[in-house]
């Protein structure tokens, strides 16, 4: 672990100027000595982090900590007032990237804050603890101790707590050599039972070069012999039994047989009664089929004659009204010609005798000329009246 070599604090807190070397110091002073300043300044420089709201000391605009350590590491820290603070940490000559990772890596809130340490519960205390003490282990490690690795522990723990499940009560090995111990005990007692058994006069030199293992085989061979003698008898004994018991299978098989048999029987049946009543149904009705077929046909026919003489008396009508409307046509043009015939002999009537007026007026002077020319011109007006008088009358009719 790092040891610091040097400590300066100016400006800072309620500090004007603190300077320590590697020895160890002890703060002794009253209350408003700064003794708690210099603790917030180390703390600062480590964590870049304060509880006060005032870091630069009253009056000034900059404040200044350098902390040095055996390992080549400085800390240089500079909290202003007017402009952004200033910090520098190297490791031997050199600035290190990620300064605050690499700071909270070696220091620990704790060793700043003894007080809320002591304050902690045993077991984060003993979190704590382990975790600051480094050894370097993995599960090979753990089997080159053991033989093996042990069941029921969590390896993910610290390699102390680790040992202290593989060694507790509930733990593997404890609860193996449990049953072991009581094994043998259990074996002892056996023995014991049987040395009581014995007779006072037991050769055990004899015993012990007796060959137990050809014993043990004529054993087993008469063992399996009696074992098929009491399966015969049991056979034989048992053999009308079985007799019963194969033939009332086969009675029940049988019966079962049958009765399915009927029932197929009887579906197979009530099948056929269908057919048949479905075959006769299609008989009687394909015998039916000739006169139901000259039945509809004679209905065709008769529709067919009354859909014919219908469309003949529709066509005679239709002929009889034509041959009415052209006879009315013929007679209503026949008056028509008449009407003009007449209007046209009345107009030429009338010509004929405004021209004779016109003639006789001119004979009557000898010349045509000597009339009057707006005389001429009414006359030939009133013809052209009567012209067209007539024809509007002819047209009108």
């Amino acid at each position: 672990m790092a040891k610091i070599t040097k400590i300066l604090i100016k400006n800072l807190f309620g500090i004007s100027e603190f300077e320590a070397d590697s020895k160890s110091i002890e703060l002794l002073g009253g209350n408003g000595t700064g003794k708690t300043s210099v603790l917030d300044a180390i703390r600062l420089a480590l964590t870049n982090r304060s509880s006060r709201d005032c870091i630069v000391k009253r009056g000034e605009t900059e404040g200044e900590i350098i902390i040095e350590t055996d390992s080549g590491l400085t800390i240089t820290r500079k909290p202003r007032t007017n402009k952004t603070d200033y910090k520098s940490i190297k490791q031997n000559g050199k600035e290190v990237q990620s300064p605050e990772a690499f700071l909270s890596e070696i220091f620990s809130e704790l060793q700043l804050n003894p007080v809320a340490f002591i304050n902690m519960d045993s077991k984060e205390q003993n979190r704590i603890i382990l975790d600051l003490i480094e050894y370097h282990w993995d599960l090979n490690t753990i089997k080159e101790w053991f033989g093996e690795i042990p069941q029921g522990v969590d390896y993910q723990k610290h390699i102390l707590e680790v040992l202290q499940q593989i060694a507790a009560e509930d733990g593997f090995y404890f609860q193996q050599r449990k049953n072991i111990n009581r094994d043998i005990r259990n074996k002892k007692a056996f023995i014991e039972e049987i040395m009581k058994e014995l007779p006072e006069n037991f050769n055990a030199a004899k015993w012990e070069a007796y060959d137990l293992q050809e014993i043990h085989s004529k054993i087993e061979k008469a063992r399996q012999h009696n074992a098929q003698i009491e399966k015969a008898e049991t056979l034989k004994a048992n053999y009308d039994n079985k007799i019963r018991g194969f033939q009332s299978i086969k009675e029940l098989e049988e019966q079962r047989l049958l009765k399915g048999l009927q029932e197929r029987e009887g579906e197979l049946k009530a099948d056929i009664a269908k057919l048949q009543e479905m075959l006769n149904s299609a008989q009687k009705e394909l015998n039916s089929l000739n006169d139901v077929c000259s039945d509809k046909k004679a209905v065709i026919e008769a529709n067919y004659e009354k859909q014919v003489a219908q469309f003949n008396e529709e066509c005679e009508a239709l002929k009889l009204e034509n041959q009415e409307l052209w006879r009315i046509k013929v007679q209503s043009l026949n008056e028509k010609l008449k009407l003009r015939n007449t209007c046209y002999r009345k107009a030429l009537e009338e010509i004929e005798k405004v021209i004779n007026n016109i003639l006789n007026s001119c004979l009557g002077r000898n010349t045509v000329s000597c009339r009057p020319a707006h005389n001429v011109c009414g006359d030939l007006i009133k013809i052209l009246d009567i012209i067209n008088k007539a024809k509007g009358e002819g047209i009108c009719q």
